[in-house]
């Protein structure tokens, strides 16, 4: 299956409402897509990271409803999930070890993790508060990466970003014109 196909898979998940779906497609997506990123880096791990901090910008607008995620004073809630000093865990651990690898490895998230239609991304009760729109950010962050320019899913595949809705095949690899976009507050 393509970067593309997963885009869309992931797409119509979230409209019909299945959220963990949607962020299962995203995340494979996303890992494709820090494979041609970083095609020297062997370790998955290293380049999902890499890939998640180099555009948390635009994971955060789209998939926090605006916010950009950096650091983050949140429990440590997975053995994998080691914090700071200063108790901080970074938004890309979290999305790894916690979103992407229980997805993938465990079939899904975990008792301790709960996505939520009205959150920005937190920690209650004991338990990770993700938002639904998480997988957003993750598509928007595979599609506008260049080295997926290429790709194309040809059918009209709708994206919902803060203020406008826009074709995913007119976006593909096209990063800086996004960035502008979200400058100019036209996203």
């Amino acid at each position: 299956m393509s970067i593309a196909e997963r885009v869309k898979e992931s797409v119509f998940a979230f409209r019909d409402g299945r959220f963990e779906s949607a962020l299962l497609s995203a995340c494979i997506a996303a890992g494709a897509t820090s494979r041609r990123e970083h095609p020297s880096e062997k370790r998955d791990s290293v380049r999902y990271k890499a890939f998640v901090h180099d555009y948390r910008w635009l994971i955060g607008y789209v998939g926090l409803r605006g916010v950009v995620a950096n650091r983050m004073k949140l429990a440590s809630l997975h053995p994998d999930l080691k914090p700071a000093e200063d108790g901080s865990v970074g938004f890309e651990d979290v999305l790894y070890s916690v979103v992407r690898c229980c997805l993938v490895h465990e079939g899904g998230l975990q008792d301790y993790v709960i996505l939520e239609p009205n959150v920005i991304f937190g920690y209650k009760d004991g338990k990770y508060q993700l938002p639904n729109h998480l997988s957003l950010g993750l598509i928007a962050a595979v599609v506008a990466s260049p080295v997926n320019a290429n790709e194309r899913i040809g059918t009209t595949v709708n994206m919902p970003f803060l203020r406008s809705v826009l074709p995913l095949d007119l976006l593909w690899g096209k990063r800086d014109a996004i960035a502008k976009m979200m400058i100019d507050k036209s996203l």
